[in-house]
């Protein structure tokens, strides 16, 4: 059994019209995926999970950086959402965006959107 299948969403997101459940604070022993990394976006069943804890245990700032793994995961949703999920040459393991740059996203999205706000750009 899964964890999706006994417990419900944290919350909901709405990518480019359609509806991503997220499971926020997974136990990577219920998730057999969070064994091998932090967290993932499934396209076909719009679900994002992200890990209950890091790993290792040696972070000052574990939400914060559950937060950022969020944001990754959130972004690949928009670019499968937008067509971009089977378009690119790079594949590695079922991955089909550059990690690089998805997470140059998640990572730099906080700051854009602050000067987004600032100079009125929304």
């Amino acid at each position: 059994m899964s964890y999706y299948d006994r417990t419900g969403a944290t919350c909901v997101v709405s990518v480019l019209g359609t509806d991503y459940r997220i499971f926020m604070d997974v136990p990577e022993s219920e998730d057999e995926v969070l064994k091998s990394c932090a967290g993932y976006c499934d396209k076909t069943s719009h679900r994002i999970a992200v890990v209950e804890k890091d790993a290792d245990g040696n972070l000052d700032d574990d939400a914060a950086y559950r937060r950022q793994i969020l944001r990754h995961e959130i972004i690949h949703a928009f670019l499968f959402e937008s067509g971009l999920g089977g378009d690119s040459v790079w594949h590695v393991e079922g991955q089909e965006h550059p990690e690089q740059t998805v997470d140059w996203f998640a990572r730099q999205f906080p700051k854009i959107l602050t000067a987004f706000q600032t100079v009125g750009a929304l």
